[in-house]
């Protein structure tokens, strides 16, 4: 185990990290065989693609959004 950082501190180091760090703090522990280390790894690739699927469902939202203002606006006009 000498050199390896402890779980714990990796932890923290995943928790503080930006999502442009994810890339860096997975490939530098994705060869750590501890169980521990492995999870991390996984929720840092968890993190990853949940960020890029909750910009996508965000825009998904925004667009649903308009299109019912829209529909409201056009069954106001026709009412008038």
């Amino acid at each position: 185990m000498e050199g390896q950082k402890k779980i714990s501190e990796m932890k923290e180091e995943l928790q503080a990290a930006e999502e442009a760090m994810l890339p860096s703090f997975i490939s530098r522990y994705e060869k750590d065989e501890r169980a521990g280390a492995r999870k991390l790894v996984q929720q840092a690739r968890k993190g990853r693609r949940q960020k890029a699927g909750a910009a996508g469902a965000k825009a998904d939202r925004t667009i649903g959004k308009r299109t019912a203002e829209n529909r409201e606006a056009e069954n106001l006009r026709t009412a008038i």
